[in-house]
């Protein structure tokens, strides 16, 4: 049973690089703002939920899972995933979302304190400031 969530939590972060990664280019970055966001800066993969399981710090580390995503003051953003980096915008939609778009297809991370969080590929992801 273990083995068969490792084996899903690797398919979420891989799913989510091919879905970050297609595509990328060709978008224009958001004119920004006068005052810098406070979401301005880099956010590193946390946890992962998928199947009722939580995976999270050394249980990502063991399978080498790792995330980054940085949101630049000029509203550019890049995710690097499992060695894979992708470039794109983010934009603030309102006060509790973000989008970012990697793809052309924007993705809603919803912020939740200190965190991101977002739903990917059915899996629950939450990303901290670093």
């Amino acid at each position: 049973m273990r083995r068969v969530l490792w084996s899903a939590v690797v398919a979420v972060v891989l799913g989510a690089t091919v879905f970050l990664t297609g595509c990328s280019g060709g978008l224009r970055p958001a004119v920004p703002s006068a005052t810098v966001s406070p979401y301005v800066g880099t956010w590193v993969l946390s946890s992962v939920v998928i199947g009722g399981q939580t995976f999270s710090g050394p249980a990502l580390n063991q399978v080498n899972i790792t995330a980054t995503l940085n949101l630049n003051a000029d509203h550019t953003a890049s995710v690097t995933a499992m060695g894979t980096t992708a470039s794109g915008t983010w934009k603030q939609k309102n006060a509790t979302t973000l989008t970012v778009t990697m793809t052309l297809i924007p993705q809603d991370v919803t912020i939740e304190g200190n965190t991101l969080v977002t739903t990917l590929a059915g899996a629950k992801v939450t990303l901290v400031k670093h």
